[in-house]
């Protein structure tokens, strides 16, 4: 995260504290919807534990 002035420090750290309801977080993730991983993400994925890369 890059921040350019304290405000932005400020709020990150409150945000921290912020604490939702179960239906605030609903109401987020209703119209989430997944999507397949790429690039390097999509890789890793289909390593097994234990891999050496």
């Amino acid at each position: 995260m890059g921040v350019t002035k304290k405000s932005n420090i400020d709020g990150a750290v409150k945000a921290v504290e912020l604490e939702l309801t179960q239906e605030e977080t609903d109401y987020l993730e209703e119209l989430y919807v997944p999507h397949a991983l790429a690039g390097v993400m999509a890789q890793n994925g289909k390593q097994k534990a234990g891999d050496v890369v």
